[in-house]
């Protein structure tokens, strides 16, 4: 059965209707879209001109969804995001090192270098990735509802069963008009209840890869049990 998507997601409770059906990458993205507007018009409001959508799905084995939760315009962009970000505006100058503290997943402040030149050290860069587990980003999702903060480094209440008591890698990030997105997925081990999504960074600090978590946002609540597909999408908006 063909699902209306441009008539259920005018819908006040469009999330209960689109359970049941099977989402393809047309509705996915009309899906984004909506969650995507309705936080601009709420963030912009409220004053807020950059901001993230982190929208969940579960879907059985034929991608039926089976629930789907979506976060709060208000929930945040982290203060290790914002610190990485200004770190790379820097006045032009020959032979520059520049580094910044971040607070990795355990909460310990870690030296990253946003500039450096050659003579310094060739393994600098937070991107050099020949480091152990490699660099990149992934997500994790949690359990608690506690209410974002700016100084948040890790998911709040982790799940016990593997893989979704970890942090699972993402695929490549996209760009264009205006928004910056990613995603990614695992099939579930156990059971339990999505109330909280974080994205995290790899980076190389001294030849090491430490985690650094840009994003934590609470979702509305969001059931699984095993065996089921949980996907998580980020979507940054520049407005």
């Amino acid at each position: 059965m063909m699902i209306d998507v441009e008539r259920i997601l005018k819908m006040e409770h469009w999330r209960d209707e689109v359970i049941g059906y099977r989402i393809d990458e047309r509705i996915r993205d009309r899906i984004l879209d909506r969650l995507i507007s309705k936080h601009i018009d709420e963030a912009l409001a409220d004053g807020i001109n950059i901001h993230d959508a982190s929208l969940v799905m579960v879907s059985d084995k034929y991608g039926k969804v089976e629930d789907i939760g979506y976060n709060d315009p208000n929930d945040l962009i982290l203060d290790n995001l914002g610190f990485l970000l200004a770190g790379y505006f820097e006045t032009p100058a020959n032979n520059m090192n520049k580094t910044i503290t971040l607070k990795d997943v355990s909460n310990t402040s870690r030296t990253v270098y946003t500039w450096a030149y050659a003579g310094s050290s060739p393994s600098a860069s937070p991107f050099y990735s020949s480091i152990t587990g490699g660099a990149g980003s992934s997500f994790q999702i949690g359990s608690s509802s506690t209410a974002a903060s700016r100084t948040d480094y890790a998911i709040k209440t982790a799940f016990t069963t593997a893989p979704e008591n970890g942090r699972v890698s993402t695929g490549a990030g996209s760009a264009g008009g205006g928004t910056v997105s990613v995603t990614g997925s695992l099939t579930s081990g156990g059971s339990g209840t999505i109330r909280e999504t974080g994205l995290f960074l790899r980076l190389n600090v001294s030849s090491t890869g430490y985690e650094f978590m840009i994003c934590r946002d609470v979702v509305t609540d969001t059931a699984f049990t095993a065996g089921k597909t949980i996907t998580v999408y980020y979507t940054f908006t520049f407005s």
